[in-house]
């Protein structure tokens, strides 16, 4: 079961602005063992911009998908004081 949104609130991993299919992440194999993985990771990630108020937030290339979700969540949810920087690790 995909839950498109919370309480009325659209979910920023399976928008419709076009340039991501909705669908993405149901196709990743970490969501296909783990349904609902990448949600948290994204309901942890706002949880924890709104607490911290960070400038910039690094995460490592290692892993595309998470830095995906780390871009999605940082655009869609306008945290536009945010610089999300993915670098080698």
């Amino acid at each position: 079961v995909q839950m498109n949104s919370v309480q009325g609130a659209v979910n920023p991993l399976r928008n419709s602005s076009g340039d991501i299919p909705s669908n993405w992440l149901d196709e990743q194999p970490e969501s296909l063992k783990r349904p609902g993985f990448f949600d948290g990771v994204a309901t942890v990630l706002t949880k924890l911009f709104n607490i911290a108020r960070p400038n910039v937030v690094v995460f490592g290339q290692k892993d595309a998908v998470h830095c995906m979700v780390v871009n999605r969540v940082v655009h869609d949810l306008n945290f536009v004081d945010i610089k999300d920087v993915i670098g080698p690790i």
